[in-house]
C-alpha cells in the first residue's frame, strides 16, 4: 500500500486527494547522522561511498534509482541504525538463517541496489548490513549480516512493482494489500 501511495503521487489527476507529506521522524534524523559521520571518518582506499545508482526504468513513471552507502570490490554494505526490539529481532533470525540478510525490507534493498551496481557496470558478490543499536554503549554490540548477491530476489521485487504500478495506473490504488510486516500498515491507527 504504501508504495502504491508513494508511485499514485506521480499522477495527481488521477489521484487528487493524496498529498505528499514529509514526516519527521528522530530515528531517521539519528541514523542520517551517523551516515554522515561514517561517511566523513572511513577512508578505506578503493571504497565507494554515499552512491546513487540506476536500478530500474518504470514505463510511464521513471527511473527508480538508489544510494548504497559503501561500495568496494563486489561488496555493498548498507549502514542500518535501529531501536532494541528491531536489533534483537534481526539477530536472532540471521541465527536462524545464517547467510540470508535478516529483515526483508533491507534484504530486497540491498539486492536491488546490487542489480544497480551490476547494470552499472560493476561485480556484485555480496550484500552487507552493518546494524547500529542506538542504545547500545559498546561498539561490540554492532552486527555484521552478509548475504552472496542474488538477482533473482532483485527481479521478483521488480516485477511486484511493475504490478503494483499498473493497479495504481488503472485507479485500483485502494485494491492494494496491505502488508502484516509494515509498521504503518499494521500499526498506525488511522489508516483504513
Amino acid at each position: 500500500m504504501c508504495l502504491g501511495e508513494k508511485l499514485a503521487l506521480a499522477l495527481p489527476e488521477q489521484y487528487p486527494d493524496l498529498e505528499h507529506t514529509e514526516r519527521f521522524g528522530l530515528g531517521s534524523w539519528i541514523g542520517t547522522a551517523v551516515h554522515n559521520y561514517i561517511d566523513t571518518t572511513l577512508d578505506i582506499p578503493g571504497a565507494i561511498k554515499e552512491q546513487k545508482n540506476a536500478i530500474y526504468h518504470l514505463e510511464g513513471y521513471g527511473t527508480i534509482s538508489g544510494s548504497t552507502d559503501f561500495y568496494k570490490a563486489g561488496h555493498i554494505f548498507d549502514w542500518k541504525v535501529v531501536g532494541k526490539w528491531s536489533f534483537t529481532e534481526m539477530k536472532l533470525a540471521y541465527q536462524l538463517e545464517p547467510n540470508r540478510l535478516p529483515n526483508t525490507k533491507y534484504r530486497v534493498q540491498q539486492h536491488l541496489y546490487g542489480y544497480g551496481w551490476v547494470k552499472a557496470g560493476k561485480p556484485v558478490e555480496t550484500v552487507n548490513l552493518c546494524v547500529i543499536p542506538k542504545l547500545s554503549n559498546d561498539p561490540d554490540d554492532i552486527r555484521f549480516y552478509t548475504e552472496p548477491y542474488n538477482p533473482e530476489v532483485a527481479r521478483k521485487a521488480l516485477a511486484r512493482l511493475e504490478l503494483i504500478w499498473s493497479r495504481v495506473q488503472e485507479g485500483k490504488l485502494d485494491s492494494l494489500p496491505m502488508d502484516d510486516d509494515c509498521y504503518v500498515c499494521s500499526r498506525v491507527l488511522f489508516r483504513n
